[in-house]
């Protein structure tokens, strides 16, 4: 039994595993520059992306938005979400530092994450949200 890509929403589930796979990596005390480049979309891009996620499951249609509204809001989200759990972290006993800035984030995008499947899940099939990957195509090799 062979299962069609289309069936599962590929984008958030890579978003999940690359933050699970983000924190060992960070709390390795990998190179600053390392750091950087894995951090910033974990920053700036995924926490926005899912809570977008979450809240638009439909494709454009009155319910949903399209891929570059996604992008934008995911940015913008990203930046305004982040800020608002360090200001949380700040009035906790464990203040703002690396380990419960990675693990509030990481707790963060897991929890919406999960509740964005399963609206995405609700949704019905012809109306979800699925990033066209049939379109995405390498080009021929020329002999």
């Amino acid at each position: 039994m062979t299962r069609n890509i289309e069936a599962y929403p590929i984008d958030i589930i890579i978003c999940l595993l690359i933050s699970l796979l983000l924190v060992p990596l960070v709390l390795l005390n990998l190179q600053p520059t390392l750091r950087l480049i894995l951090g910033l979309p974990f920053i700036l891009f995924i926490p926005g992306y899912i809570l977008v996620f979450a809240l638009f499951p439909a494709k454009k249609t009155d319910r949903g938005i399209d891929t570059l509204e996604r992008l934008a809001l995911s940015f913008g989200l990203s930046i305004a979400i982040v800020p608002l759990i360090g200001l949380l972290l700040n009035y906790t006993p464990w203040g703002i530092r690396l380990q419960p800035i990675l693990i509030s984030n990481l707790i963060f995008i897991l929890g919406i994450g999960l509740y964005g499947i399963y609206r995405w899940n609700k949704t019905d099939p012809e109306e979800r949200y699925i990033i066209p990957l049939k379109k995405i195509t390498l080009p021929k090799q020329e002999k």
